[in-house]
């Protein structure tokens, strides 16, 4: 009955010991102190005579020893001592190939819970490291559980060994229990989280300082380029002081030069050239004359198109994820192929998450026990013995209590001794404490089935009854379908599948990462740059032709379904872009067979359309002060004249232009012939 009393009160402090550790893990931020916490907790959880924690260096690829503690030796070092000789580092690779052949670097690699009962009857792994500090020390390794530190992001960042357990009663070393790796397990994920937590706040301090020291800098910087403009303004006042009185004398020479070919000119003028000139301009004034005609309005179509270039696109793409974390088994498709929708794309290999199911499994099992028990706690064994043992000190305690009494009548009558009293007394005192004592038990066990611990043990089966969902959900999707038709890319746009990852056979998946997409080939979808001077140009809706260079005479009619509303900055100081998107909802059978994604395709916007335009030659139109004129023909006294007309200007074509305001249709205008 002790043993089995030890084992329960063992669990119960376990249970308490996990909440406390928790909230000591989540408030602790000193790596050091975190580390030995992590495996005092593990050591105290089940009963282990000595513990080693190794965190994973994943740029040098091993385990990096990090804490030792050895009762038995008397040992407790950590990687800080630097005056004691530590463990080496435990590689997770050996010439290019897994290690798997050191239990501490095949839990890292595998995140496998590893427990052993005797290192010196495994042939499983490699102890030779054990064995030989045996034969150095006398020390005698014996059972070893070896789990992994898995994060929140289910991470590993270490491993946790903890080496012979020692019976509560006899202190013999004893394999490790289930329940010893059960509470160690959710130790060491507790610990992993806290870990991680801790190294993240630190790295957001150590960015926190390095921002504020590159403000310092920057500070620093803006007032030395501040004191440097003054001066280099104050130079540039002096330059163009000086500047300004070198530009007046060149300015007064210049005219000086000029004034003089100015005088000689006209006097070479007068003297030679004006009656050549003379005659020459009257000629040109009949020759421009005879060259004039008048045009009358009529009214036409005026249309102004916007070209662009772009790829062809699937109309959308569908992007599929992994289901779950992996190797993948099976492939059954080609990039670039057409599949159906339900068409079997890949299977993955579920043989790990499969171990996992069963550990789940069998945890969610012995939660669900333990909770059960726990609702009728009233009636369980524990309490049952401890309600025995109370009515059994109940019975103790009546009869010790007439024995006393008993005594104490033939006392007062004379029949006993004093010392016969006292010891009947003496008897009944402790029959009491042992009452009490038996009752003080009853109310602590039924207060184990209460509060706190009815609490954890619910959660722990709820925790338990979630992984287990996941890990089902995740054989159930093992086997990747696809959701719809269409044909198989890589992920990513057709710009960038050049860049993305093909998925082949034994190829590792994160879950929810993206494996490949589907894109829908019922039509197509273009993407093309529009400049900044064209955007305000185009709106979403509007139409769209698309043509093609390597599909002639197929045109399609597409519609703007996107444009966005941010340019990107070309670098080197081009003009900013916008980014726009052409749908062609369906394309005819008979020209699938032509069009496939990639191929370049020519755009065609109608930006501008008046089919009742009024227009003139360009040489009717003249500019005075900002304004637009025409001539204008017009009757006065029967006789035609011309005279001058604003009106207001339009599109300008390469022989005409368009007039919005100032002329009919049926007026004539008078053009100078050029």
């Amino acid at each position: 009955m002790a043993q089995g009393k030890t084992a329960e009160d063992k669990k119960t402090q376990n249970l308490n010991l996990l909440s406390r550790v928790g909230i000591a893990l989540s408030s602790e931020k000193d790596t050091d102190k975190l580390l030995e916490m992590i495996v005092d907790a593990a050591r105290s959880m089940s009963n282990a005579d000595a513990g080693t924690l190794y965190i994973l260096n994943k740029k040098e690829k091993h385990l990096s020893f990090e804490i030792l503690q050895n009762d038995t030796m008397k040992t407790r070092i950590s990687s800080k001592h630097k005056e004691v000789a530590a463990p080496p580092p435990v590689p997770l690779y050996i010439e290019g190939q897994q290690n798997n052949s050191n239990v501490s670097s095949f839990v890292a690699l595998t995140g496998k819970t590893i427990s052993i009962a005797d290192v010196y009857e495994s042939t499983e792994f490699n102890f030779a490291g054990p064995k030989n500090y045996d034969a150095k020390t006398g020390y005698r390794t014996k059972s070893m559980l070896v789990i992994p530190m898995t994060n929140h992001e289910n991470e590993i960042i270490g491993v946790l060994q903890l080496i012979n357990a020692k019976d509560f009663v006899t202190g013999d070393v004893i394999p490790f229990s289930e329940d010893d790796k059960n509470y160690v397990s959710s130790l060491a994920s507790q610990a992993a989280i806290a870990m991680t937590n801790s190294a993240l706040i630190k790295d957001l301090i150590k960015d926190i300082e390095e921002i504020k020291s590159l403000q310092r800098s920057e500070k620093e910087l803006g007032a030395k380029l501040r004191d440097a403009y003054i001066k280099t303004e104050e130079a540039n006042k002096e330059l163009k002081a000086a500047l300004k009185k070198v530009q007046m004398i060149r300015v007064a020479a210049t005219v000086f030069i000029l004034l003089l070919f100015i005088a000689v000119g006209v006097y070479s003028w007068n003297r030679v050239l004006l009656p050549e000139r003379k005659k020459a301009a009257a000629a040109t004034t009949e020759q421009k004359g005879a060259a004039s005609q008048t045009h009358k309005i009529v009214t036409g179509t005026v249309t102004s198109s916007l070209y662009l270039t772009g790829t062809l696109e699937p109309l959308n793409v569908v992007n599929i994820t992994s289901p779950i974390y992996g190797k993948v088994k099976e492939i059954f498709f080609r990039y670039g192929e057409i599949v159906n929708a339900g068409q079997v794309l890949l299977r993955m290999d579920t043989s790990e998450v499969e171990v996992k199911h069963r550990e789940a499994k069998a945890v969610y099992i012995r939660a669900a026990e333990r909770y059960k028990e726990i609702e009728k706690w009233e009636d369980s064994q524990e309490v049952v013995r401890v309600k025995r043992s109370l009515s059994k000190s109940k019975l103790a305690l009546d009869l010790q209590k007439q024995t006393y009494e008993d005594t104490e009548r033939l006392f007062k009558k004379g029949l006993v001794s004093a010392s016969e009293l006292a010891y009947a007394k003496q008897q009944y005192t402790s029959v009491q404490l042992d009452y009490q004592s038996a009752a003080d038990e009853l109310k602590a066990a039924i207060e184990k089935g209460t509060g706190e611990n009815k609490n954890i043990a619910h959660y722990e089966m709820e925790n338990a009854k979630t992984r287990l969902k996941d890990l089902e959900d995740q054989l159930t999707y093992s086997t990747v379908t696809a959701p719809v038709s269409g044909v198989i890319m890589l992920p990513g746009s057709v710009f960038e599948a050049g860049e993305a990852k093909k998925i082949e056979k034994g190829s590792h998946l994160q879950e929810g990462g993206i494996i490949m997409s589907i894109g829908n080939l019922t039509g197509f979808s273009v993407k093309a740059k529009v400049d900044e001077v064209d955007i305000t140009k185009v709106d979403v809706g509007q139409s769209v032709v698309v043509t093609g260079d390597a599909f002639p005479g197929i045109s399609h009619e597409g519609t703007i379904a996107n444009l966005s509303s941010q340019g990107n900055i070309v670098q080197g100081g081009g003009v900013p872009t916008f980014e726009m998107k052409v749908v062609i909802e369906n394309i005819e059978q008979e020209y699938k067979s032509r069009i496939f994604v990639g191929m370049s395709a020519n755009l065609e916007i109608l930006t501008y359309l008046n089919d009742k335009a009024i227009t003139v030659p360009i040489t009717a139109v003249t500019e005075a002060d900002g304004k637009q004129f025409v001539k204008k023909q017009k009757l006065v006294k029967g006789k035609k004249s011309f005279e001058k007309t604003e009106v207001q200007t339009g599109r300008t074509h390469y022989n005409s232009i368009e007039i919005l305001s100032g002329l009919a249709e049926g007026d004539e205008v008078l053009t100078d012939g050029r």
